[in-house]
């Protein structure tokens, strides 16, 4: 798929298409932990003028997550926290306060990421399924600083809003929620 890929980003034909084949090899690069790489294809579509902006919001996204070492993680930080401010990025805000959220944690700023992620979950018309992910850091948070009760209502808001019963993430969670509310039980 890469080869096919690769060859297809060489003629830019459809702007749409090649923006979404670029955003499709850095992460298949991703996936097999080539971070250089994956972090050249999504430089690329962020440089790529006629992208649309969806995909370059991503590929910033992304380029975040795969930061090598922690001055990518700085930069991609700076670069986050500017997306964020401008106007035109609203529809990718849930997303964005998320990945800020993401790279606090990594620094050991829990109270920053926990801002953070309630900013994400704060904005009006976000994705559904980012709020999972929100949820469910949130959740982890808490249960590592042993607020069962809290991070029991966060996986509890994770269940609620999640769709997809079967996915295999979700019945981790809803494994956890039940352990959590049979220890909430004894507790009290």
């Amino acid at each position: 798929a890469k080869e096919s890929l690769l060859l297809a980003t060489r003629t830019l034909k459809d702007k749409d298409q090649a923006a979404r084949n670029l955003f499709i090899l850095g992460q298949l690069f991703a996936e097999e932990n080539k971070k250089d790489s994956a972090a050249m294809q999504f430089k690329k579509l962020i440089n790529f003028s006629n992208a649309p902006e969806r995909y370059k919001i991503h590929a910033e996204i992304e380029l975040a997550k795969n930061a090598i070492n922690d001055s990518m993680a700085a930069i991609s930080f700076e670069r986050l926290q500017k997306l964020i401010k401008n106007r035109d990025n609203r529809p990718y805000l849930d997303a964005l306060y998320y990945q800020t959220g993401v790279l606090n944690e990594q620094k050991d700023s829990i109270q920053l990421a926990m801002v953070d992620y309630n900013k994400s979950l704060r904005v009006p018309n976000g994705n559904e399924k980012q709020r999972t992910f929100t949820y469910e850091k949130l959740g982890n948070l808490h249960f590592k600083n042993a607020e069962y009760q809290f991070a029991s209502a966060y996986f509890d808001s994770v269940l609620q809003i999640s769709k997809d019963s079967l996915d295999i993430r979700i019945r981790r969670i809803k494994r956890k929620q039940k352990s959590l509310a049979s220890l909430i039980q004894f507790e009290s």
